[in-house]
């Protein structure tokens, strides 16, 4: 029997990169499927669908080679097919997560596409991209799949929202600069250049600074004890929430952990590495390629990690054991 509840995505939740660490997973591994609209990336006047015909490896080597790089937001017709295939294959109603609209102008098209259509559908702004997109679509796949209705597939998404936090390291803020994506971070990097800035995700959705240092390997050090410490704070709070029991056996995962790269993959097979040494088995720590249209943005080397503690709705939310 069909879940009443489809889930739809954009190409830059990069879900087939996440989901394993060498990032070979697939989608159907996991039992479900989860629809996708590609998000386009423009080399020398040529455009591409990220993930489909352009990924990660052939956007670092047109980078390298100064190829003009830009991004297009995906067309009304391709969120449409995208919708129709999950209605047609038995879903009662959409729930559609994007990027965030500070960074993009995808939700606009798709919530603009679905109120002209009249489709069932329910567009929802991640506030985020990568894997802070996501956490919040496989939450919600987690709970459609169980047989959650449409109030609680979309309670969890949000929740999960609010709940995630992505920071993370440039080596260039060429890329950011010249996209507009760097936002309100401008006022904080000034123009010093002897700086490398830590990054993140605001709540709003838009890139800001959090801290500046002086050299790259001082960043990724700040990055990393932050990822510690903010992983290990979330899996307490999420275990103490269900049980007084310090050492309880439990199952499922309480945290979700992403280290991502672009063209970095020693980086960050140490940064994963670190992680899980400091942390317990309640947290999942995965290691996943940035996708084209990220890379374009921030450029090769950039290094993120994403934490995002599973939300009470989650069916494989940690839970202490009988």
């Amino acid at each position: 029997m069909p879940q009443s509840v489809a889930l739809v995505t954009d190409s830059t939740a990069e879900l087939a990169l996440a989901l394993g660490d060498g990032g070979d997973a697939s989608l159907g591994e996991l039992g479900w499927g989860v629809g996708m609209v590609p998000l386009h990336v423009v080399v020398d006047g040529t455009s591409h669908r990220e993930g489909v015909d352009l990924d990660a490896e052939r956007l670092a080597s047109a980078l390298d080679s100064r190829a003009a790089v830009t991004t297009a937001s995906p067309g009304p017709s391709e969120f449409e097919a995208a919708w129709r295939s999950a209605l047609d294959a038995g879903a009662e109603h959409v729930v559609s997560v994007h990027l965030s609209s500070k960074m993009s102008a995808t939700g606009d098209v798709a919530r603009s596409t679905a109120s002209m259509l009249e489709l069932p559908v329910t567009v929802i702004d991640s506030r985020s991209v990568s894997g802070g997109l996501a956490a919040p679509v496989l939450a919600g796949a987690r709970a459609a799949a169980a047989g959650a209705d449409l109030d609680a597939v979309v309670d969890v998404v949000n929740r999960t929202i609010d709940r995630t936090q992505v920071r993370f390291v440039v080596e260039s803020l060429d890329r950011l600069r010249r996209g507009g994506r760097i936002g309100a971070a401008q006022a904080f990097l000034g123009t010093a250049l002897s700086v490398k800035p830590l990054l993140q995700v605001a709540r709003d959705g838009s890139v800001d600074g959090w801290q500046k240092v002086r050299t790259l390997r001082a960043a990724r050090q700040a990055l990393l004890a932050w990822g510690q410490e903010t992983a290990t704070t979330a899996a307490d709070a999420v275990i103490d929430s269900l049980t007084d029991d310090e050492f309880s056996d439990g199952e499922g995962t309480a945290v979700d952990v992403t280290v991502h790269h672009l063209e970095r993959p020693e980086t960050a097979k140490e940064m994963a590495a670190a992680l899980r040494a400091a942390v317990d088995d309640t947290v999942a720590v995965r290691i996943s390629r940035l996708g084209a249209t990220v890379g374009a943005h921030t450029g090769v080397g950039t290094v993120a990690i994403v934490v995002s503690p599973r939300v009470e709705g989650d069916p494989g939310r940690w839970t202490p054991a009988p």
